[in-house]
């Protein structure tokens, strides 16, 4: 990239400069805001501009202002560079169109992440231009030859497909977004007022989170808010999974390890692409790989990371399996007590033991359902199987008695419970992982007239949030809490439906408390 420095400071430029060239960026320096103003239009190939705030001639507001105002067939990516850090004077320079902020003395590493975003948002767009131009012009070519062959209603028919696809859908590309930024985009809609956006930009100072993310840790905005900005702004269409008809075909097109390590789901194929949803239309390695291992062209179109996680888990989830594995091990000549392996075979293959198989699908079940609690019940004539999804409690599947013995000695195996002593309550844990999502799993056994009872507590560990800075607390309520989790005695009730976060809330209390001196 080319990176034009606007700097009055001679040693700051120069140290800003070394540090863009380390990192293998081409610079254009200016020592004012009216010499930046000018190098930037003598100069096409200018990306991204590192500006001061304070400059002799021309501030970096009116600069960035100018910029924005420019006519230029690419976006330019504008970082202001400020000592100030007070948030009315952040959110001036977001009013007058900054992407981001770095504030002196700068760090290195902040300054690289900075400009890994701007080539990021740079080379996405130049792709997802070139992938539109090209498929523009391959349906054009097709309704043209279909209306040399069919007639001109094929023709017309062709195009009022391409022009229903391009309004935002989930199938579609939307028209080319030049400039905007997602608040500026969530202010215009309504969806995020500028007190919000100070509240978060304050809270940024102390959390690396992007600030889209912090507005939905906030709760200011939703995370479908924020992916259907992202979409208006990188000019993509917008997919709701909860409305789209899944096609198992399409998605078996790239293996199931791939599509969770990338976060991505292909939807369908349509006019000779993959249409592929994902949360971060800016990564290019998903891009390419999905490209290569599929065989298609790809089309993007934003979901919600939350959306593709569920639905990724709800497709690959055990379903029809579970029966076969239920015969399968019914056909065995001897009842099973247990068995020997420990380790969790929820991707095992057909050589796994059935009782191991069955007891990963039920596991496997519980988190693509969202489930809190796993309830594994003896009855007289079966073993049933319930899950609580939203906190009600729903009869999940039915075991044969016979089998009884050996799930319920997998499952505390699994948690490290005595699997001989069956008189008395034990509990235990363990814990899986599933697609990245790292999930404990909280084991209880209770002796009853049938046999032991067994209950799981599911817990994602790996979306559990150990700072209380970053679980949405109001500024003016967290600031209330904190003043009493400090006091030297006292009781702190927490109460609210299961998954709420009153674990989490106390997990990160204590954390807050944890230190040598306490």
């Amino acid at each position: 990239m080319k990176v034009l420095i606007a700097e009055d400071d001679s040693i700051t430029r120069k140290i800003i400069g070394r540090t863009v060239e380390k990192l293998g960026h081409e610079i254009v320096s200016a020592s004012n805001g009216v010499e930046a103003w000018n190098k930037f239009q003598g100069d096409d190939g200018i990306e991204v501009v590192l500006s001061d705030w304070m400059m002799p001639g021309m501030d970096g507001p009116e600069l960035c202002q100018r910029i924005r105002r420019a006519e230029r067939p690419d976006y330019t990516y504008f970082i202001f560079l400020t000592s100030r850090g007070g948030r009315e004077h952040l959110m001036e320079g977001m009013r007058a169109g900054a992407d981001e902020y770095l504030t002196k003395p700068l760090n290195g590493e902040q300054l690289k992440a900075k400009l890994s975003d701007a080539a990021r948002v740079a080379s996405a767009r130049q792709r997802f231009d070139s992938d539109r131009e090209e498929n523009d012009a391959a349906v054009a070519n097709s309704g043209s030859s279909n209306g040399a062959r069919d007639g001109s209603n094929n023709g017309d028919a062709a195009g009022s497909r391409v022009a229903s696809n391009g309004g935002g859908s989930a199938g579609g590309i939307q028209s080319k977004v030049r400039g905007g930024k997602v608040w500026d985009i969530l202010v215009s809609q309504g969806k995020l007022n500028e007190s919000q956006l100070q509240d978060a930009i304050a809270a940024q100072e102390k959390d690396p989170r992007e600030l889209g993310k912090v507005l939905v840790s906030f709760g200011f905005i939703s995370e479908a808010d924020l992916a259907q900005a992202q979409a208006q702004r990188m000019g993509l269409g917008y997919a709701d999974l909860s409305e789209e008809e899944m096609d198992r075909g399409t998605v078996a097109l790239v293996d199931q390890k791939v599509l969770r390590r990338h976060g991505v789901l292909p939807l369908r194929v349509e006019d000779g692409c993959l249409t592929l949803a994902m949360s971060d239309p800016t990564n290019l390695y998903a891009l390419d790989d999905l490209k290569i291992i599929s065989g298609y062209p790809i089309r993007p179109v934003v979901a919600t990371e939350t959306q593709i996680r569920k639905t990724l888990n709800s497709l690959f989830a055990v379903g029809s399996q579970v029966s076969e594995i239920l015969e399968e091990a019914a056909a065995g000549d001897q009842e099973m007590e247990g068995p020997e392996e420990i380790e969790l075979g929820v991707d095992g293959g057909s050589e796994e033991a059935p009782i191991i198989r069955l007891v990963g699908s039920i596991l496997q079940q519980a988190v693509a359902e969202g489930a809190s609690d796993i309830h594994i019940e003896p009855r007289a004539d079966e073993l049933a199987v319930r899950l609580r999804v939203d906190g009600v409690l729903r009869g999940a599947m039915s075991i044969p008695p016979r089998l009884k013995n050996g799930v319920i000695a997998r499952l505390k195996i699994l948690g490290s419970l005595d699997i001989a002593e069956r008189r008395i309550p034990q509990d235990g844990r363990f814990s899986v992982r599933l697609g990245g999502q790292k999930i404990d799993f909280r084991v209880a056994s209770l002796p009853t007239i049938f046999g032991e009872k067994i209950v799981l507590r599911l817990m994602d560990s790996s979306s559990v949030e150990a700072d209380l800075t970053k679980l949405g607390f109001a500024p003016e309520i967290f600031e209330k809490y904190r003043e009493v989790f400090n006091r030297p005695y006292g009781t702190i009730l927490v109460t609210g439906p299961t998954g709420s976060g009153k674990s989490t809330t106390l997990y990160a209390t204590l954390a807050e408390l944890n230190s040598p001196e306490k």
